[in-house]
């Protein structure tokens, strides 16, 4: 699966994310349950959701850059959206928003 977007970066990381993460399912068919198996599986769970909130954070930021010029506006979001990372909580995205 291939990943076409029109932001060139999240759609390589997206596609990056999903080639590594077929790799770890091919390891994870070849390996018992150990203690191995579950640090993969870790594994692969944060990078999933780091690309997803990646992804997502730049494609708000870059609908939010086209639809103002505002200097300091646009520096608020490359600031607060791009640059911050928080764990998804509803607590944490409604204190984002409000």
């Amino acid at each position: 699966m291939t990943w076409n977007m029109n932001n060139k970066d999240v759609g390589k990381e997206l596609n990056d994310t999903l080639t590594e993460l077929e790799s770890i399912k091919i390891i994870m068919g070849t390996v018992s349950l150990s203690n191995a198996s579950s640090y993969l599986i870790k594994y692969a769970i944060i990078r999933a959701c780091g690309a997803i909130e990646v992804a997502y954070k730049s494609i708000v930021a870059d609908f939010c850059d086209s639809k103002t010029s505002v200097q300091q506006l646009n520096y608020y979001i490359d600031n607060n959206v791009r640059g911050n990372s928080m764990n998804p909580s509803i607590d944490n995205l409604h204190g984002f928003f409000y």
